[in-house]
């Protein structure tokens, strides 16, 4: 697998709450949903959540990340979708001493 991502990942666990910016199903609008994180870098995250993501949903996180993203890809796994989310370049990245603090139980 070719790796295209500028920051290196690092494990973490935690759940984390999002929105899906611009959802127009009226049955998960305005709801915040949450997600599993899997991984994290001071560029993106990865997740995995039992709403269906696609490549190209913007989201939202609340919380510690209180970041913006955009959805590079999602995969359906049993149950489950997995899914990486790059950060936006127009929002200021996190330091990687802020990104480790939410990693820290």
């Amino acid at each position: 697998m070719n790796d295209k991502r500028e920051f290196g990942r690092r494990a973490c666990e935690g759940v984390v709450d999002y929105l899906v910016i611009g959802l127009e199903d009226v049955n998960w609008r305005g709801m915040s949903l949450k997600a599993r994180i899997i991984d994290i870098s001071e560029g993106g995250v990865g997740i995995e959540t039992e709403y269906p993501l696609e490549a190209g949903h913007a989201v939202h996180f609340n919380g510690d990340i209180g970041e913006i993203g955009a959805v590079r890809w999602s995969e359906r796994r049993g149950s489950c979708y997995r899914a990486g989310i790059a950060f936006l370049k127009a929002r200021a990245r996190k330091p990687a001493h802020a990104v480790s603090a939410l990693c820290e139980p």
